[in-house]
């Protein structure tokens, strides 16, 4: 009985490490300045030159303390599918995070970047984050209850697809018509985001 009781399951045993304090602080900040940012743009402060740029670049800063925030974490998890799940999401998001500089900087020198070279790194964002989250559910698969969690899954998945469908991307597909090259990458950028909000349910289904 006692040693049932100090028996770790995989995903105890695969949980990063304590985090180094700085990491904290800079989540803290993450959180403040998203905050701060969504405030000023529902707020409009500024006017509309102003919020032209914080709209442009607010999501910059956070995006490179969360591929920091992912990098010590892949850091200090101990090896295996957990130190490979959250490699797969630093990598993940420091591709974001490239894509959003090169869009940027087109912005700001009078190009159109979509479509263009950012998105080749906005596309390749969804690949490697897909797989970190097929390696945390592996990682706790010696202790899942498969058909609950396939029953679940499928609830969860059938639901939340109608709800994007019928409210997001049937809406997107009837909007005012763009080049269709343009209209293309929007449709594949919305299934990809529904099917990233997906994945996160199911590890959260899992337990992860």
């Amino acid at each position: 009985m006692l040693e049932a009781d100090v028996t770790m399951s995989p995903i105890d045993a695969g949980a990063p490490a304590a985090m180094p304090a700085c990491t904290g602080r800079l989540f803290i900040a993450m959180v403040i300045y998203a905050t701060v940012a969504a405030v000023w743009m529902i707020a409009g402060f500024g006017g509309e030159q102003v919020m032209n740029y914080v709209g442009l670049l607010a999501d910059l800063p956070v995006c490179l303390a969360a591929t920091i925030i992912t990098a010590a974490a892949a850091r200090r998890a101990p090896r295996g599918a957990v130190q490979q799940a959250w490699r797969c999401m630093t990598f993940a998001l420091a591709l974001y995070f490239i894509g959003s500089v090169i869009a940027s900087a087109s912005w700001l020198r009078g190009i159109d970047p979509y479509p263009g070279f950012a998105d080749i790194f906005f596309a390749g964002f969804y690949l490697p984050l897909f797989i970190g989250v097929a390696l945390l559910i592996r990682a706790a698969a010696t202790r899942l209850p498969w058909a609950r969690l396939a029953l679940d899954a499928t609830i969860f998945v059938v639901g939340f697809g109608a709800f994007f469908w019928f409210l997001v991307i049937r809406p997107a597909a009837q909007a005012q018509e763009v080049g269709l090259l343009k209209q293309t990458l929007s449709q594949i950028y919305l299934a990809c985001n529904c099917l990233l909000l997906l994945a996160f349910g199911v590890l959260q289904l899992v337990g992860v």
